[in-house]
């Protein structure tokens, strides 16, 4: 993605992911119990150990559990039952949802406005003839059912945006529904997290699965370089001074003034002499401007117009990178990020991880990181998002100079 199209996107990743992500309200990995769920029918919990054995003809189970060693599955360590509860296969509508498998946990979200469901999952299942169902109060929020049947090869992410449940108490269930004659794998869940805040949803959207599975945490390291580790103490930011000398103040021209001399005995029939001007003070000579300063911290500056936003600002986001010199810095790493509540986006992409490689003459050197914009109505309220910006040596390993933050908010 380039900076263009990252204009575009900062706004809807402030809209969006901030809407529900305030405050994790419920999160299980399934390792120290079972999350406080209840299952009926296939659904198990435990230490997965794949065993197989029953299912029919291939089946694809996952090779390990995406965290740790245990989850939820259907059935854990071998394939599903043939239920012969998919009556309404052909039009996806569930009719008797209560003879399914079902999966279910119940959440406070009182006093929330907006909320964001999440997990990971492993699916193997007989399309068109079996599917599965996510339900929130009774309504379908996701479903793998109908044509096209592939099975997961990765753990997947799955985020919801159940925003219009939030409120009071919510019931999220999974179901399965079976034919009788074919099975396979199962439908396996990890990692359930439910997100809540205080503001309300600016944006509905359709709820859809990542197209690109996430590599799980005991799976191999990824190739791009890990990013750099920022102590979360705020140091002192380095000074920055405006390249542009400051206007000379010009001292304005006394206006000439008359003074009358003294009084002075006449003659009734002599004229009084006509008083004369006095002289017109010289011109204060107007003071040379002093020189900028130059800069003196190695480092990042993060600057944005303001820490608090409303509908109708002004909103821009530079970094500016301090080289006090005097050799020019050449194929240096600046690494800038967004952190919208533990989710990070790496400047320039705004994805999972990216960076900007720069030349760093002596003096100031500006990115402009997000170009100037009015802030959009109707975005809710929130704080503390953070920007951070830092230069790293070229193996990504080591901070150089000053690193920077800035916290900013919106109502």
């Amino acid at each position: 993605m380039n900076l263009r199209n990252a204009i575009f996107l900062i706004p809807v990743l402030l809209l969006v992911i901030p809407a529900g992500r305030g405050e994790i309200v419920y999160f299980s990995d399934f390792e120290a119990d079972n999350g406080g769920l209840t299952s009926s029918v296939d659904w198990e919990w435990g230490d997965y150990a794949w065993t197989g054995g029953s299912c029919y003809n291939e089946f694809f189970p996952p090779d390990t559990a995406y965290s740790g060693t245990r989850m939820w599955g259907t059935i854990l360590n071998d394939c599903y039952s043939d239920l012969a509860n998919n009556a309404d296969y052909a039009s996806c509508v569930n009719q008797n949802p209560d003879d399914d498998a079902i999966l279910s946990v119940e959440v406070d979200l009182t006093g929330y406005g907006s909320a964001t469901l999440s997990f990971y999952e492993w699916q193997d299942i007989f399309m068109n003839w079996d599917w599965a169902e996510v339900y929130v109060n009774d309504a379908v929020v996701y479903q793998h059912c109908g044509t096209g049947f592939v099975p997961s090869t990765e753990w997947g992410l799955v985020e919801l945006d159940i925003s219009e449940h939030a409120g009071g108490m919510i019931t999220v269930e999974f179901h399965l529904l079976t034919s009788s004659v074919v099975n396979h794998a199962g439908w396996y869940i990890e990692d359930l997290k439910i997100e809540a805040a205080v503001g309300g949803p600016t944006v509905t959207a359709t709820p859809t699965q990542e197209n690109t599975p996430t590599t799980p945490p005991n799976t191999a390291t990824p190739t791009n370089p890990p990013a750099p580790t920022f102590t979360p103490t705020n140091p002192p930011a380095p000074t920055f001074t405006p390249t542009n000398p400051p206007a000379p103040t010009s001292t304005p021209t006394p206006i000439p003034t008359f003074t009358p001399p003294p009084p002075t005995a006449t003659s009734t029939h002599e004229s009084t002499a006509t008083p004369q001007p006095t002289n017109t003070p010289e011109e204060t000579a107007t003071p040379e401007p002093t020189a900028t300063p130059h800069c003196t911290i190695l480092g990042c500056s993060i600057f944005m117009p303001s820490h608090d936003y409303e509908a109708g600002d002004e909103c821009y986001c530079d970094v500016v990178v301090c080289n006090p010199g005097p050799e020019t810095m050449a194929d240096v790493p600046v690494f800038v990020l967004l952190d919208v509540y533990g989710s990070y986006f790496f400047a320039p992409g705004f994805t999972e991880f990216d960076h900007y490689t720069m030349t760093i003459e002596p003096e100031l050197t500006v990115i402009n990181v997000l170009p100037p914009f009015s802030w959009p109505s109707g975005a809710g309220a929130a704080s503390g998002v953070k920007w951070y910006a830092a230069m790293t040596d070229a193996g990504v390993t080591t901070l150089v100079g000053e690193f920077d933050m800035f916290e900013f908010g919106w109502h």
